[in-house]
């Protein structure tokens, strides 16, 4: 049952860092949206290709998600 998951897991996590972002505003929502969890920070991307968004997920890992502005 395990693998079932992990080949599920793969696929939607390569989905996940696609998303498109204009503003933080709207890469903390994606970010929210995709994961469930709760946002702790949005910050520009050190080379201006978009945001790192850092989530609290429920079991209590924090998951960082490159969030794309186009």
């Amino acid at each position: 049952m395990k693998r079932r998951h992990l080949l599920f897991a793969l696929p939607l996590s390569l989905l996940l860092n696609t998303a498109t972002a204009d503003n933080a505003d709207a890469a903390a929502e994606i970010a929210r949206a995709q994961t469930g969890g709760r946002v702790l920070s949005v910050t520009p991307h050190p080379d201006g290709s978009g945001y790192t968004v850092k989530v609290l997920l429920d079991d209590g890992r924090v998951r960082t998600l490159h969030i794309d502005p186009r």
